[in-house]
């Protein structure tokens, strides 16, 4: 990358910073020679880092597309009792579904509410669970958006808040929060 421009050749380092060099020193000719082959040799490293057998298809997803597959394997870990990996799993999906729905959707109700649900599977976790349920609650609750339109979504969203009230009541016992809860089995 250079220009020339009243008996000077301008070449931009690679800060991105132009240098001046005068065409009849010996030096200076060297010394852009040595910065063209630095910054060619750069390009070429760069350009061999990105090779199409090197390319890792995953850099290359959108959230939407990433949401999706972090919830199979949610899925499929809590399936197979894999708790901490399908706890993983579920943080994933609550942080791509803010990404791609927003802070006050339904969805990331639904996200928060199945976190909550896989902490009460782990053992000494009901805290964690409680605060996921409420805040699936707060955003079920004041959602001011427009009603679902569809059947499913409003399955979804019931779902959703059986989960929730599930959660927080699993979390609450476990906590022995309720004197009213003592004579139930397991206390």
């Amino acid at each position: 990358a250079s220009q020339k421009g009243g008996g000077c050749l301008w070449l931009k380092s690679t800060e991105g910073k132009k240098k001046a060099f005068h065409h009849s020193s010996k030096s200076a000719r060297v010394a852009s020679c040595r910065v063209f082959r630095a910054q060619t040799s750069f390009m070429a490293e760069m350009n061999s880092d990105c090779g199409e057998k090197e390319m890792r298809p995953e850099l290359l997803e959108t959230p939407r597309t990433e949401l999706a597959q972090a919830l199979k394997r949610a899925e499929k870990f809590t399936k197979e009792k894999k708790m901490h990996q399908a706890c993983r799993e579920w943080i994933r999906c609550v942080a791509l579904t803010r990404i791609v729905y927003g802070n006050g959707h339904w969805k990331l109700a639904q996200a928060l509410a199945n976190l909550a649900h896989s902490y009460l599977v782990l053992p000494g976790f009901p805290v964690q669970a409680v605060q996921h349920a409420n805040s699936a609650k707060g955003i079920l609750l004041m959602d001011g958006s427009s009603p679902p339109a569809s059947a499913e979504e409003r399955g979804e969203i019931l779902s959703a808040l059986l989960t929730i009230y599930y959660s927080l009541g699993i979390a609450h016992w476990m906590q022995k929060k309720y004197p009213c809860c003592v004579g139930w089995p397991g206390h």
